[in-house]
């Protein structure tokens, strides 16, 4: 037997992973710039963001499917898959998070991450108890992981990418369909097998249209929350003007990512070669010295000559002086 879905739960989980990849994207691309502690809230703040958008996503695709009975959700299951994910795309975010991003370690981060999200997914899938077993299809299985894996590789080059298209509806929109194809890509493959003796309960506290608007709200909280705390507030355009103009007429320096990117874009020139100073300017400072030494010289001859003179001056005054009582 196979799945079916409520077309309106079907459209907020995408609507979800929308949001929380918009949120997370713009934030991601704030981490280049920032330095400190605000560089880690970021980090943080990304890639919980991410993976709250992942989360959400598919827990509101298994609320969508409509089931011949009614199922329960077991707690710890759906707690471990969360708990998965944060951790899948925290680890992938802090791999692709230094300045300069090389294609192995993008390469790396998505496997990890999008191996991290299947776990996430089946777990999920496991916790959904009632009487009925689910089937899984090997062939829709490995296609939904390849899907998992080029969809985290996608969010992580969006994010950190120098050469990622700029436009950030735009990015988020594929994000959200990437992980959206994932999850209804695997649950193609997933078909309900009833017991043969139905389990008999009560009725679940919360229909599951009400908890998937329950937790969509608080998805959408705590997204927004982020948004509205780690984004800085942009100043008014006189003081932008005077920010940007420094006292000595300096302009602010523009970001590390921008300045990676036009470096690589503008080609290499070889440094020119310092020129050869004439030989003239070289004998400047021989012929100073020899100037000043010619000078010295003369000086000191000269006043060697004129001091026996002097001496002779000195003598024949001091002979006509007379003293008293002595006739000269």
């Amino acid at each position: 037997m196979t799945v079916a879905h409520q077309p309106w739960l079907v459209a907020l989980s995408l609507l979800m992973a929308f949001q929380g990849s918009y949120v997370g994207l713009h934030l991601a691309r704030q981490i280049g710039e920032a330095t400190g502690l605000r560089h880690r809230r970021l980090i943080a703040s990304s890639a919980l963001s991410l993976a709250l958008a992942i989360w959400t996503m598919h827990f509101i695709g298994m609320l969508a499917v409509d089931l011949p009975v009614a199922a329960d959700f077991l707690v710890l299951p759906t707690l471990l898959s969360f708990l998965i994910c944060v951790l899948v795309v925290g680890v992938a975010v802090f791999i692709v998070s230094p300045e300069w991003v090389s294609g192995r370690r993008l390469v790396a981060a998505a496997l990890f991450m999008g191996g991290g999200i299947v776990v996430m997914h089946h777990l999920g899938m496991l916790a959904l108890q009632k009487g009925f077993h689910l089937g899984h299809d090997p062939f829709a299985t490995g296609v939904s992981a390849l899907i998992g894996v080029a969809a985290s590789g996608m969010a992580l080059w969006l994010g950190f990418g120098d050469r990622a298209p700029r436009s950030l509806p735009g990015s988020a929109a594929l994000l959200a369909l990437g992980i959206s194809a994932m999850h209804y890509t695997a649950m193609s493959g997933t078909s309900l097998h009833p017991h043969a003796v139905e389990a008999v309960g009560t009725q679940p506290a919360l229909s599951p249209g009400l908890l998937a608007v329950v937790v969509s709200v608080v998805a959408f909280f705590v997204s927004g929350l982020f948004l509205l705390t780690l984004v800085p507030i942009r100043p008014a355009p006189e003081v932008a003007v005077l920010s940007r103009a420094a006292p000595g007429g300096l302009e602010a320096a523009p970001p590390r990512r921008e300045t990676r990117a036009r470096r690589a874009r503008s080609p290499r020139v070889p440094s020119p070669r310092p020129r050869p100073r004439p030989v003239h300017r070289l004998l400047r400072p021989i012929r100073r010295f020899c100037r000043s030494s010619a000078k010295v010289s003369s000086a000191v001859s000269t006043s060697c000559v004129s001091w026996p003179c002097r001496r002779k001056r000195i003598t024949r005054s001091c002979s006509t002086v007379k003293r008293p009582g002595f006739a000269l």
